[in-house]
């Protein structure tokens, strides 16, 4: 972690300080930005990352593996979000803003005029590069305050971890990933056409069923029940009223061995044979479509 968050601090330097703005030939279909990551108010853009990727690569830096890249840049937002929450760490917001000012006149200093400037740098205004300035130099004090605190007792070497991990790695706990998300679901309606080749489909297992093919057979091919296929479709001591209706009433009018024409519920289309019926219990195999 600490090379990986030094290489972050670095990256996130380069690419504030000189304000990158690659402009690329955008065809139809192309994603203009997005958000790539967001560590509690810390947003990454998807343009960040590609134009902090360009930017290190044209300073000689190697860029092979994008996870690793976006890994680094994540590490440096964590420690700003802590940061920021630390009560113990000062803010220094003004202090930040006017040496940033400074910084900005003192680049300025090294150009005959301010578009010149703005120009080599590839931005629109001085206000978009003082305020490039002054993020990356929060974000730097910030992530350094914060990294300086979490190492200040800390009396081993990174090399001195890595053993030990090694070492040890068998006897250390496993430690579960947890992921937050967010989901948009839509369910298409199913359409006659839909629904009359899924009938059609299920009329001929059941005619190759009855022309000698076994049952269980044709479930472990064709069921999409992921709770009996692999059983040969067959449900064992089922209750009256465990299954859903359409399904229960079906395979409760049939004789044992019979096999039922299809059969809609909320869950799709069925093809039943009653296997056996005693008192309330019956068995009974499907094969869901």
């Amino acid at each position: 972690m600490n090379k990986n968050i030094k290489f972050a601090l670095l990256l996130s330097f380069i690419f504030a300080f000189f304000g990158v703005k690659m402009n690329a030939q955008l065809k139809t279909g192309d994603l203009v930005d997005g958000i790539a990551v967001v560590v509690g108010d810390e947003i990454i853009l998807e343009s960040d990352i590609e134009e902090q990727a360009n930017y290190a690569k044209q300073q000689g830096a190697t860029v092979a593996d994008k996870c690793e890249f976006v890994e680094s840049i994540i590490n440096n937002k964590l420690l700003i979000y802590e940061a920021k929450r630390d009560t113990l760490i000062e803010n220094r917001s003004a202090a930040i803003k006017e040496n940033a000012a400074q910084k900005y006149n003192q680049i300025l200093g090294q150009f005959p005029d301010e578009k010149t400037m703005l120009s080599a740098y590839k931005f629109r205004t001085s206000y978009e590069m003082k305020n490039a300035i002054e993020k990356i130099d929060a974000d730097n004090y910030y992530g350094q305050m914060k990294f300086g605190r979490i190492t200040e007792k800390a009396d081993v070497t990174p090399n001195e971890v890595t053993d030990f991990f090694n070492t040890y790695r068998y006897q250390l706990p496993q430690v579960n990933d947890e992921v937050s998300l967010s989901q948009i679901v839509m369910y298409p309606k199913l359409t006659d056409a839909h629904k009359n080749e899924i009938i059609a489909r299920l009329n001929k297992i059941k005619q190759d069923i009855l022309a000698g093919e076994s049952f269980e057979s044709q479930a472990r091919i064709y069921s999409d029940d992921p709770g009996s296929a692999a059983n040969g479709g067959l449900y064992t001591n089922i209750a009256k009223g465990k299954m859903v209706k359409p399904f229960e009433a079906a395979a409760l009018n049939l004789q044992e061995g019979e096999l039922s024409e299809p059969v809609e519920s909320e869950f799709g289309y069925h093809l039943i044979q009653l296997v056996k019926k005693s008192g309330k219990m019956y068995d009974a195999r499907h094969i869901l479509l």
